[in-house]
Order: structure tokens, then C-alpha cells, then sequence
């Protein structure tokens, strides 16, 4: 692509307006996400011991490898760095939402508002600041689905090669992403062009190269000494409790739970049900969290889609249709599993529905434009985009002033060299006296302060057990009250020293 193409490709200003955006960001923002100080902390890992120490402290350590490449470049810390490589991640994902867009539809207008519908999309950009993978994972997966889309249209295996590869590279980020190889080009089978035997050929082609990505990604990670199938292993582990509790809950604790959701009268009549109750009520808190992730975007689907104000053509749509399916089974399985969802967890499958909304908008503005109700459209879509923006980009919250105030308090008043415990993360790491600032618990128990040796600086961040259980040890003349730094809700950061 040319300069003059470029300057007059939608996606070019769009990626700097995102860039921009992530530096507004981080110029309003003061603290890391409290996920962000384990990337940190396995970014200085890296730099210090090497990739396999980076993987053995954290089995997702690809994004603080690179984080700790990115602090290379001259004036920045690892702070920055990351903040510098969620800006690039946020840009990817803003070109590549509206290259999805443009798939179904190229006109104009509708590559315009998929750029306001990216640039404007309360759930996705309220994590601009926040230091995360998912964001790496939601790029790297919505380019692949791209060439995924292009693929099932031409069949070139330059987009089978770019599917693959990106996919593989998303699982460095969240091991979802190999779901989504297998099963997405199932969706070759009901291609609705082909015959059986090319539709047949496009799968085999394209699982033959996803067979061969993987064993290309153990390769490079053999060579860098890093065992891949021990830190799947690891990582499956983290969910392998969640899936015990819930086979030991739906088996062991029935009797528990059908007390809990009938009556005694009700039980003799509804126990079997128990188990469907459950599901249910899962299943219906994915519902909420989708709905709750795509905020306005869920009323404009469900409206147009009401309307009929969209129509594609099945060869555009089907595999879009797979990546949503393979999504929101995902999520279904994640849901059933662990008994919780975020809306974060919901990013994808909601970003790849939000993918219909400038579609769906296009056809609601020619619909008004035709019957003469452009006055009123043009209010309500001006409406929207403002609350929407607004959302995304301004923060209602009070700032943590009582943060840098204590530590501000403590390069004033504390001798290094003294003692020094916290249950704040932003603390241990900005005090520079934590090494393992990232396994700070801001609910610690109160004897791991109790017990520590005397004179010890305590920073504490105010929780309410742990609050009251240092008062009373004050109150019996265990501890010294130095500082106290609160808010409009009372005291948020109490430091003491121990007696």
C-alpha cells in the first residue's frame, strides 16, 4: 500500500487515534492491575535468568519476555514497556475489528462506524491501562478468524498458513486458542459453494497445517529450553481444581445444594431437578455477562437482528458463524467448569458479535434515511456513540491518592534497612524491598504480621478482618500507629511498626 492509500485508508488513522488513546491512558492511569505486577515481576525474571526461570515462575510468561525485550529500547523501564506493548496490541485489534468489518461490507460508511464502534467500545478499551494478556490473545485470534474468513472464500493457502500461525501464537497467550484451530474449520464442511470432496480437501489442507505449527512451536521452545508439555501441564492445572469441586459438588453435595434451593417440602419433589437448577442458573450468568460485555452493542443486535436489518451472504457469514459457535461453546465449558464468568473472559466471543453492530447501523441509517426519520436517527446514534465513548474513556472513580502519599510517607520516614511488610502490591513494588512483590496478598492473614520481628514497618491497605484484627493488637500494645492516609470512606492505608 502506497502513502496516498494509506493516508486515505480508514484503518491507518484509526490505529493512531488507538495509539493516542493508550497514551491518554497512561498519562491518567498511576497503577498497574494487580495481574500486571506477576507480568513484572516475570519480565525482570527473564532479564535476570533467562527464558526457562521466566516460564517456571509463570507458565503464560510470552508476554513478560516480551515486555522485558521491549525495556531495551533506550529511556523506558518495564513499566513503560508494557504499556508501550499494550498500545501495539490495542492498535492490532483496532485494524483488524475493521478489517472484519470490511469483509462483509467495504463501503465507506460502514468501515467508518466500525471504526467508531472499536474506538468507541466501552468493554474493550477500559482495559487500555490494564497489563494483560487477554488483549494479545483477542488480537492475534480476530486476525486469525480474518484469514480464516478469506480462506473459506478463495482457499489460498497463504490465509490456511496465517490462520494457523496466528492461532498458534495466540495460544502462548491463552490456550483457548487451540479449541479454535480444531474445531473452526469443521465449518468447511457445510461450505456452501463447494463440493464434498473440495470442501474435504480445504479441511485436510488446513488441519495438515495445523499439525505441523504445533510441532514447529515445541521445536522452538526445545530449543530455547523450555519443556512446552510441562507448562501445559501446569497451566491445565489451574483449572483441574475447579473441575474436581464441580464433580465432587453436582455428586458429593447434592443433599447440600437441594436444601439450599427448595424448601423441605419442595425437596421430596423437585431433588432430581437439583443438577438442571444448577446448569441453569450457570448458564443463565453467562447470558448476563454477555449481555453486560456488549452493553448498547446488545440492543442494537437484538434489534436488528429483530428486524431483519441484516442479510448475508452464507459464504461470508458460516465461518463467522464457527468462530461464534467455537466462542461461546468455550465459554459454556469455562462457565460449567469453574462456576464463574468475568466479563473479561467474554471479550472475544463478544467482540466477534460486535462485529455485526456497524453492519446492522448501516442498515438502520438507510432504512431511516429512505422513510424521512434521519432527524431522530441521527440523535439517537449521536447519543449512543457519546455515552459509548464516554464510558470507555472516562474513568468515574476517585484517584488512589493515599497510594503515593504512603509511599511518599515512607522515603520520608523509613530507614531502608528496617523491615518493611505489606499486604499492597503497588506498595511492595514501588518500595523497591519486595522481591516477590507479585505474591503479595491484600487479604493476608493477620498473624503473618503479628508474628514479624520487631520493628517492623507494616503498610497496610485497609480490609475489614484484617483491619480490625491490627486494632485490637494495637490496642494491646502490639503494634505503633505511625501514619494513616485515608479517603471520604475513612482510613485506607494504616502503617505501623511492631512492638
Amino acid at each position: 500500500m502506497n502513502g496516498r492509500r494509506l493516508m486515505h485508508d480508514v484503518r491507518f488513522w484509526a490505529v493512531l487515534t488507538s495509539l493516542l488513546l493508550s497514551g491518554v491512558a497512561v498519562m491518567l492511569g498511576q497503577f498497574p492491575n494487580d495481574d500486571g505486577f506477576i507480568y513484572l515481576r516475570t519480565a525482570e525474571i527473564f532479564l535476570e535468568q533467562g527464558t526457562l526461570a521466566a516460564f517456571q515462575h509463570y507458565p503464560w510468561a510470552t508476554i513478560s519476555i516480551l515486555i522485558g525485550l521491549l525495556q531495551h529500547l533506550p529511556g523506558i523501564d518495564l513499566f513503560a514497556a508494557a504499556q508501550l506493548l499494550n498500545a501495539l496490541w490495542f492498535a492490532l485489534v483496532t485494524a483488524v475489528f475493521i478489517s472484519l468489518v470490511r469483509h462483509f461490507d467495504d463501503s465507506p460508511r460502514v468501515v467508518m462506524l466500525a471504526a467508531l464502534t472499536v474506538l468507541a467500545y466501552p468493554h474493550l478499551n477500559e482495559f487500555r491501562f490494564y497489563i494483560i494478556r487477554d488483549i494479545a490473545f483477542l488480537g492475534l485470534s480476530l486476525w486469525a478468524a480474518l484469514c480464516f474468513l478469506r480462506y473459506y472464500v478463495d482457499g489460498t493457502l497463504r490465509q490456511a498458513a496465517g490462520f494457523c500461525g496466528l492461532l498458534v501464537a495466540a495460544a502462548l497467550f491463552r490456550a483457548e486458542a487451540l479449541l479454535f484451530l480444531a474445531l473452526v474449520p469443521l465449518t468447511l464442511l457445510v461450505h456452501p459453494v463447494l463440493s464434498g470432496r473440495l470442501r474435504l480437501r480445504r479441511l485436510l489442507t488446513i488441519w495438515g497445517l495445523a499439525a505441523l505449527a504445533p510441532a514447529m512451536a515445541v521445536l522452538i521452545f526445545t530449543l530455547a529450553g523450555v519443556d512446552l508439555w510441562q507448562q501445559l501441564q501446569t497451566a491445565a492445572s489451574v483449572y483441574l481444581p475447579f473441575l474436581q469441586d464441580t464433580l465432587a459438588g453436582i455428586t458429593g453435595r447434592q443433599a447440600a445444594l437441594t436444601d439450599a434451593l427448595f424448601s423441605e417440602h419442595a425437596a421430596n419433589y423437585a431433588s432430581e431437578y437439583t443438577t438442571l437448577v444448577l446448569v441453569t442458573g450457570l448458564l443463565a450468568m453467562l447470558v448476563a455477562k454477555l449481555i453486560e460485555s456488549l452493553g448498547p452493542g446488545s440492543a442494537i443486535l437484538a434489534y436488528g437482528l429483530y428486524k431483519r436489518q441484516l442479510s448475508l451472504d452464507p459464504l461470508l457469514l458460516r465461518p463467522w458463524w464457527g468462530w461464534l459457535g467455537t466462542a461461546l461453546l468455550i465459554l459454556v465449558l469455562f462457565t460449567l467448569v469453574a462456576r464463574f464468568m468475568t466479563t473479561r473472559y467474554a471479550l472475544l466471543a463478544a467482540m466477534l458479535l460486535m462485529v455485526l453492530v456497524p453492519l446492522i447501523v448501516d442498515r438502520l441509517w438507510t432504512a431511516a434515511r429512505h422513510s424521512g426519520r434521519m432527524r431522530g436517527f441521527g440523535w439517537l446514534f449521536g447519543l449512543l456513540l457519546t455515552y459509548n465513548a464516554v464510558d470507555a474513556h472516562i474513568s468515574y472513580g476517585e484517584p488512589k491518592t493515599w497510594l503515593p502519599d504512603a509511599l511518599e510517607w515512607l522515603d520520608a520516614n523509613w530507614d531502608a534497612r528496617t523491615p518493611l511488610l505489606t499486604n499492597e502490591r503497588y506498595i511492595a513494588w514501588r518500595s523497591g524491598r519486595i522481591d516477590a512483590y507479585d505474591e503479595v496478598q491484600r487479604d493476608m492473614p493477620a498473624e503473618a504480621l503479628l508474628t514479624a520481628p520487631e520493628g517492623t514497618i507494616l503498610v497496610v491497605e485497609r480490609q475489614p478482618a484484617l483491619y480490625e484484627a491490627l486494632q485490637a493488637a494495637s490496642g494491646q500494645g502490639q503494634l505503633e500507629e505511625l501514619a494513616r492516609f485515608t479517603d471520604r470512606r475513612g482510613p485506607r492505608i494504616i502503617i505501623w511498626r511492631r512492638r
